[in-house]
């Protein structure tokens, strides 16, 4: 109820004494930066900058809006007190885990130099000393939206024949924070607000430390690059030569760089899959969407994020016909089927009972459910399936029980491109049937059905998948040394309910047959494609009428 935190609150710090009372010392600086590469530490932060040198700044040479060389007989070549001459020294210094944290000054000049240029030291094989291992901050004034202290502006550290020889900007390493009106500690147990780029540094200290925290696997150098190539560059104003890469954004930071990817070996470097595609299927198990649940996709940067690939099946209604609607046995698989693409027979084994045994072919579906991209690219599907259909009168007054058992085997063929899909089992489905129908009829003197109809109800199950799995190998985690975990996962086809549907029709034909009107209702119980938890029925309806001269 007290006090403050910082923007990594539970960071721990490691405090090195570099300063007296009146001088800040920028060779125990680099004493303690050793110190803290040999803790572990991530960001070292040195809030200090050289005082504006008069002499120096009266040599510098303008040649172009924020881009500068000294004309001065030895910091010409070496930089601003021979800084480049530290390069090496405080690329050992900072190892490779850690980010050189610099105060941009509080001087007011449209350029960052003096110790600021060690970020854009280059060695005689044109490459940063530093290796992009250092951010100088700047303060932003979020209240007034405007920079204050020294601004981006660059000042070449190695300017030989006049050429400049370095391999990077000040503005590329340059980075804003909020460094106006910050509360911090204060000495005498007290807090106080200051101004500062000082106050703006340890900001961006903060925000390496929450990446490091995030992603223990991150060097110094991508750690540093993240919080430039995420900065905000929408800020008033804008200009990379006064507010280098922008704003620190902490949140974008943590977001994805790049395009997503799902590894396809056991290697983070490895070629990744394009995060594409999905799925639609009917009432698939909440089981089935939790297995694919918690699936790792890699950014530029080999940052592991999580993704539901469950959340990208459409639950869908894929039956294809409604008895109710044609008024009895209907063949519910030849529909899922092209013309050229099923055949079908029907044996008769008794007046009352028939086996229809058909096949058919669909691309890119099977039974009306498909997939794509990662999840597996189907080629086509192959069922065979039989329906055993019993139609019996039960009395002379033309009242009529029929019934239809079904069943069929799919098997799924996938094209040879990649996706997370290892195998896939043979799909067991089934349908049923039963029902009821009166007919009635008049009939003219000369015994010639004139009109007549019928009506009738019945219950069915439409196809629906009974057995099946899709096996998956997936991406689930990477460890430090970039290694990733895979799990073998089986996502069962079998549906979390299974659709009922109760219907009443009635047909009628008049007119010696030249008229004919069918009607029918019908309640569909755990349709197809509603949600698992509404136990709602869904209406269904419709008339027909047909004409013919």
């Amino acid at each position: 109820g007290s006090g403050v935190h910082g923007a990594a609150f539970d960071a721990k710090l490691a405090i090195a004494k570099v300063a007296s009372s009146s001088s800040y010392d920028f060779e125990l600086a680099r004493q303690a930066t050793i110190w803290g590469r040999d803790q572990g530490s991530v960001a070292v932060n040195v809030s200090a900058a050289y005082l504006l040198d008069p002499n120096l700044h009266g040599r510098l040479v303008k040649i172009s809006e924020g881009s500068y060389y000294l004309d001065h007989p030895t910091y010409d070549e070496n930089g601003f007190y021979g800084v480049k001459s530290l390069g090496s020294s405080w690329q050992s210094a900072l190892g490779t885990g850690q980010v050189l944290v610099k105060a941009a000054g509080n001087n007011n000049t449209s350029y960052s130099a003096g110790l600021n240029q060690l970020a854009t030291a280059t060695n005689d094989d044109g490459e940063l000393m530093l290796n992009g291992q250092m951010l100088i901050v700047g303060n932003w004034d979020t209240a007034n939206s405007v920079i204050r202290g020294n601004q981006a502006g660059n000042v070449c550290t190695s300017w030989v024949d006049g050429n400049c020889l370095d391999a990077a900007r000040i503005q590329d390493s340059f980075l804003l924070a909020p460094g106006t009106n910050i509360v911090s500690t204060y000495p005498g147990d007290n807090y106080a607000a200051m101004t500062g780029t000082s106050m703006a540094a340890p900001v961006a200290a903060a925000a390496i430390a929450v990446l490091h925290q995030m992603w223990p696997h991150l060097d110094g150098a991508q750690l540093a690059s993240l919080l430039l190539v995420t900065a905000d560059k929408s800020i008033p104003g804008y200009a990379q030569h006064v507010h280098g890469q922008g704003l620190l954004d902490l949140e974008n930071a943590t977001r994805p760089v790049g395009d997503l990817g799902l590894p396809q070996s056991a290697a983070v470097e490895g070629v990744k899959m394009a995060l594409s595609g999905g799925g639609a299927m009917t009432n698939l198990a909440s089981s089935a969407r939790l297995a694919l649940s918690g699936v790792m996709l890699l950014d530029d940067y080999q940052r592991d994020f999580y993704v539901d690939l469950g959340a990208s099946i459409s639950n869908v209604d894929t039956r294809k016909t409604s008895a109710t609607e044609a008024g009895g046995l209907v063949d519910g698989y030849a529909a899922y089927f092209g013309e050229e693409k099923k055949a079908a027979f029907r044996t008769m084994l008794s007046p009352s009972v028939s086996l229809i045994s058909g096949a058919g072919r669909e691309e890119g579906e099977f039974l009306g459910q498909r997939i794509s991209g990662i999840l597996g690219h189907l080629g086509v599907s192959t069922t065979a399936y039989s329906l055993l259909n019993v139609s019996r009168r039960v009395n002379d007054n033309g009242v009529q029980l029929f019934g239809q058992l079904g069943g069929g085997i799919t098997h799924l063929d996938f094209a040879d491109r990649p996706s997370l899909l290892q195998d896939a089992d043979t799909v067991i489905s089934k349908t049923a049937t039963l029902g009821m129908m009166k007919s009635f009829g008049v009939a003219n003197e000369a015994g010639q059905i004139q009109s007549g109809g019928s009506f009738g109800a019945i219950i069915s199950r439409p196809v629906q998948i009974q057995s099946g799995n899709l096996s998956y190998n997936l991406p689930v985690a990477r460890d430090i040394n970039g290694r990733v975990a895979f799990d073998q996962r089986d996502v069962s086809l079998r549906p979390d309910k299974y659709e009922t549907d109760l219907g009443l029709f009635y047909r009628r034909t008049a007119l010696g047959g030249a008229l004919r009107a069918e009607t029918y209702i019908e309640l569909r119980y755990n349709a197809a494609g509603t949600p698992v938890d509404d136990n709602r029925p869904v209406h269904g309806g419709g008339v027909r009428v047909q004409f013919r001269f």
